[in-house]
């Protein structure tokens, strides 16, 4: 069943599943008095989302700037993207997990490289 055929499922693309041990993640808070990167790890991505894990919450409504380091040499996509859920504390009591909506790709580039990892890598689809 795709997205489109499950009524419950809003998602506008496929998630798939990254090996998280070796996809990082360098995380922005933009428009925000916090300085610094964080550093996490990607467990899914589409060409519009990713779900992945920081030491700090993000603040749900957020935007970020982000930077993905995609497996294989597939080189790093970056972007913008706002924050649309993070886990509790008492779900994760250590490095907290969230999703990302992505709002813009820096350049066509940064899109067309995800893309090609997603044909080219054939990673398993997510849940």
């Amino acid at each position: 069943m795709t997205a489109i055929e499950n009524p419950i499922d809003r998602r506008a693309h496929p998630r798939f599943a990254l090996p998280h041990q070796y996809t990082g993640i360098t995380v922005q808070r933009l428009g925000s008095m916090t300085i610094g990167d964080l550093h996490g790890h990607v467990y899914d991505i589409s060409e519009s989302g990713m779900r992945l894990e920081l030491d700090e919450a993000l603040d749900v409504g957020s935007v970020v700037s982000f930077q993905v380091d995609l497996p294989l040499g597939h080189g790093p996509v970056t972007g913008t993207a706002t924050v649309i859920w993070v886990n509790s504390a008492e779900d994760d009591p250590g490095p907290r997990r969230c999703a990302l909506h992505v709002r813009e790709y820096l350049t066509a580039g940064d899109h067309a490289r995800l893309v090609r990892y997603l044909g080219d890598a054939q990673p398993c689809r997510a849940a």
